[in-house]
């Protein structure tokens, strides 16, 4: 199961105006299902947080970012795939629904600035899809697991839209330049790349995750190393990992090198110069997202990795108040 360890003691740490947020603004129609969208559980220490929407791969409402501060789980194969880009389009073509619109995008940047500066320690076990903004979020945490169900996609330049909620902090901070490629191609990314390329700190088998997180949640003192040596007790180094799904050892310098550039057309001429079966099938997928999308995506990107986490919230942010940005993302 997907899971998010924090301790509930998370939203005192909320500045005013992000309660308010919290508490105030209006919930996007025909997102709830029929029965609630999160489930809560107790424990000693921490308090968990079950997304309930396993039938829309608990695609993020605003009930559920609410929630996002403290511990939860997905149910179901998936941590979370993103925002529910259905209801947010259906408020997109409702000129009537906009403020609704509005206040998910707000409520959302909240949650993430109040993840981020957070002082406990977060724990992600990360079991299954993290797409989009799902993962946007364990790649905040201080720990994050990957099991051999892991995939992680970043697909937002394939409707029309441009990564946000913080990925152009961290995907432009990783190993080489695999965070643009992540972002140009929507490749599925598996648990052995996500440990080399810094996407995850942790590999445990998925049959070991029950007693991790019985551990964790029984710690007396839950201080980062204690939680790191606990999850060490049952994770699996890199190079006993043997899946043959790797990518990375194959075709890192050809990312390398073909995308050091600043403009798509500098990356698609590089690839094509290269001419490997990997490289045309990599033109192939950036020319299937939207090329103002990408075009979008990749600047951000270069001016994110010469901004603080905040900045680029802000950047962001800014990015979806514009009119013509948000009438992209209609399929």
């Amino acid at each position: 199961m997907n899971k998010f360890i924090v301790s509930p003691s998370i939203f005192k740490q909320l500045p005013l105006i992000h309660k308010r947020l919290f508490t105030q603004v209006p919930i996007l129609k025909n997102t709830l299902t029929e029965e609630e969208p999160v489930l809560t559980e107790s424990h000693q220490s921490t308090r968990t947080m079950i997304l309930n929407r396993p039938k829309k791969l608990n695609a993020f409402t605003l009930p559920m970012i609410k929630m996002m501060a403290s511990y939860f789980k997905g149910r179901g194969r998936a941590l979370g795939t993103g925002a529910d880009i259905k209801a947010l389009t259906d408020a997109i073509n409702d000129p009537s629904r906009r403020h609704e619109l509005d206040g998910f995008i707000d409520v959302a940047y909240s949650a993430f600035h109040a993840f981020e500066t957070a002082k406990k320690p977060v724990v992600t076990l990360m079991d299954g899809l993290a797409v989009g903004g799902a993962f946007s979020f364990s790649i905040l945490s201080r720990f994050n697991v990957a099991t051999e169900n892991t995939k992680i996609m970043m697909p937002e330049t394939r409707f029309g839209h441009f990564c946000d909620v913080g990925a152009n902090f961290y995907l432009p901070r990783l190993k080489g330049n695999i965070g643009k490629y992540i972002a140009l191609t929507a490749q599925m990314i598996h648990a052995e790349d996500a440990l080399h390329f810094g996407l995850a700190t942790h590999f445990v088998p998925a049959d070991r995750l029950d007693y991790v997180e019985d551990c964790l949640i029984n710690l007396d003192r839950p201080s980062d190393e204690n939680i790191r040596a606990t999850i060490d007790r049952f994770s699996i180094k890199l190079d006993d990992i043997a899946t043959g799904k790797m990518m990375h050892d194959r075709n890192k310098s050809i990312i390398d090198r073909c995308f050091r550039f600043d403009t798509i057309a500098e990356i698609l001429a590089a690839l094509q110069d290269e001419g490997s079966r990997f490289s045309l099938d990599t033109i192939e997928q950036i020319c299937q997202g939207s090329p103002i999308s990408a075009a979008l995506t990749l600047e951000q990107m270069r001016k994110g990795s010469k901004m603080t986490y905040s900045e680029c919230l802000q950047m962001e942010y800014k990015s979806w108040k514009i009119t013509p940005v948000r009438k992209s993302l209609v399929f």
